[in-house]
């Protein structure tokens, strides 16, 4: 527990609650985040569709970008191993992870009778179908 002493930093200055915060980004960074997704697409796409020749041949080209040499190594890996972890990882991020459906039931109602006679009903209020 603190003695009602300052221990040391700055006082806070009227206006600027939290202190000065994150600055913005600059305009290229924000673009370039923009067009990340997109282009990551692109590529994968681009790659996806080669044959296991035309992957062995790219693998061997050193003036690939490290994105492109990045996408073939693990492309590359996941056919020469079987790897379905690799394609699991692709298809997430060019189709989106899948929803896993849920099915729900209700729990049947709980009775208790009491030593009058009376019933007291718990649980879920039953359902009404259509007539």
């Amino acid at each position: 527990m603190t003695k009602r002493k300052k221990t040391g930093g700055r006082d806070f200055v009227v206006g600027k609650p939290g202190g000065p915060g994150r600055p913005p980004d600059p305009p290229a960074l924000k673009e370039a985040k923009r067009l990340g997704k997109i282009e990551f697409e692109g590529l994968a796409t681009k790659y996806l569709r080669m044959s296991r020749a035309d992957l062995l041949a790219k693998a061997d080209d050193e003036t690939l970008s490290g994105l492109d040499s990045l996408i073939v190594s693990i492309l590359l890996a996941g056919v020469l191993d079987g790897d379905q972890a690799r394609a699991e990882w692709f298809l997430n991020r060019l189709l989106g992870k899948v929803t896993d459906k849920v099915e729900v039931s209700q729990p049947k109602p709980f009775v208790i009778v009491r030593s009058d006679g009376s019933a007291l009903e718990l649980g879920a209020a039953p359902v009404k179908e259509d007539e």
